[in-house]
């Protein structure tokens, strides 16, 4: 049965065995560089979102602080303070120019400007701070997605590897199959 085998898997060579597993092996070797190629071009554009997502987690900072009760930022900020200062020195210098410096109706004027300013640029600086955070979370999401992508991809390549090799060797034993149906219809014509 040996020198059967042999000669069925010699013949088969001849037949095409041969080629069907080389175009099994070059198909997967297509598909192992297109793994490599998916994973390159994940690490690459991965950065590219970094700063974005560095930005709109400030943004998410800021607001939870201040829904914490820690409105330091707010003051802090640059619009905030240029709009105080510009109108405390407009107070001061009404103040000044009535006599009424560093008097009661001054300091009155002066906390209730305050309390205006809060107020109208509180709203302004929570709206900037969420779109912030919504351009951060669009950089994750699109993180997100091309992790997501990249994996669909390898599993896709891995499975084409999979069908190649295994077309591959299915040609290769439908070719031994008929080789062997061949001789042994032959031998039984003949001999039989």
């Amino acid at each position: 049965m040996g020198l059967i085998s042999g000669a069925v898997k010699a013949v088969s060579g001849v037949f095409g065995g041969d080629s069907a597993d080389d175009a099994a092996k070059a198909q997967a070797k297509g598909y192992r560089l297109s793994k490599a190629d998916f994973e390159a071009a994940k690490a690459q554009a991965l950065p590219l979102f970094d700063p974005y997502s560095g930005f709109g987690q400030k943004g998410v900072n800021a607001l939870a602080a201040a829904y914490d009760g820690d409105y330091s930022q707010f003051y802090d900020s640059p619009d905030y303070q240029f709009a105080f200062d510009e109108g405390r020195r407009a107070v001061d210098s009404a103040g000044a120019a009535r006599g009424l410096s560093l008097s009661g109706a001054q300091l009155k004027a002066l906390n209730r400007y305050g309390q205006g300013v809060a107020s109208q640029n509180l709203g302004n600086w929570f709206n900037r701070n969420m779109g912030v955070a919504q351009l951060g979370y669009g950089a994750n999401a699109n993180k997100a997605n091309i992790i997501m992508n990249t994996g669909n991809n390898l599993a896709s390549a891995t499975q084409g590897i999979g069908t190649a090799k295994a077309s591959g060797r299915l040609a290769n034993a439908g070719i031994q199959s008929g080789i062997t149906n061949s001789l042994l219809g032959y031998g039984l014509n003949k001999w039989g």
